[in-house]
């Protein structure tokens, strides 16, 4: 096992890409504010990732918590209903389920110890940045333990710091180790920073 563990964790990141990304998905939610006179309806997006091949999916709460209606498509371009199963808004987590496919497995990501994470580590981020195509992006681990600043709710929540460039549509993607397991989930960003991303710790995120 440990030789099989050895070279999926050297393969380049190009097959990293090809084997992971299509269990990264775009999450569309739609907001629908009945008070308002004009523009009523408002749409955001994100990322998410499958964790489970009954469909179920991991992404941020912030991308849809309170919406009405959220749709998930595939890496194939497949457009799915999806119903909020559970969202932790303190942890910025949140689990979506979509139905599971009539032929063949949806592909999942599996979960890795983000408390083995070294800042120097390598790792990449999948994910469709500004509502874009599936985009990876590669850095490191710049510190860990991070608490972010003027973010109360989450003073008791320590994030993984990367420099992997996380874009407001990346949100509730994954951060991989080069063995392609999740280590983060990538969450939003400090607008006017260069070069600093946060991700939820995998630990955490399967604890939650």
């Amino acid at each position: 096992g440990d030789c099989i563990a050895a070279a999926q964790c050297n393969q380049s990141i190009a097959d990293l890409y090809e084997s992971k990304s299509p269990a990264v998905v775009l999450i569309t939610a739609l907001t629908i504010n009945a008070y308002r006179t004009d523009d009523r309806v408002q749409q955001v997006t994100g990322s998410g990732f499958i964790i489970d091949s009954r469909g179920l999916v991991m992404t941020n709460s912030h991308v849809v918590f309170g919406t009405q209606a959220i749709t998930v498509t595939l890496d194939d371009g497949t457009v799915l209903p999806a119903k909020l199963l559970g969202a932790d808004p303190i942890f910025d987590l949140a689990i979506v389920e979509i139905p599971a496919p009539e032929k063949g497995k949806l592909p999942v990501l599996v979960f890795g110890d983000s408390d083995g994470m070294r800042p120097g580590d390598e790792v990449v981020a999948i994910g469709n940045p500004m509502g874009l195509d599936q985009t990876i992006t590669k850095g490191i681990i710049s510190a860990i333990n991070r608490i972010l600043p003027e973010r109360p709710r989450m003073l008791s929540r320590p994030m993984i710091q990367t420099d992997a460039a996380i874009n407001p549509g990346n949100s509730g993607g994954p951060l991989l180790n080069r063995c392609g397991e999740v280590v983060g989930i990538a969450t939003e960003i400090l607008g006017n920073a260069q070069s600093i991303g946060f991700a939820i710790p995998s630990n955490l995120a399967r604890s939650v």
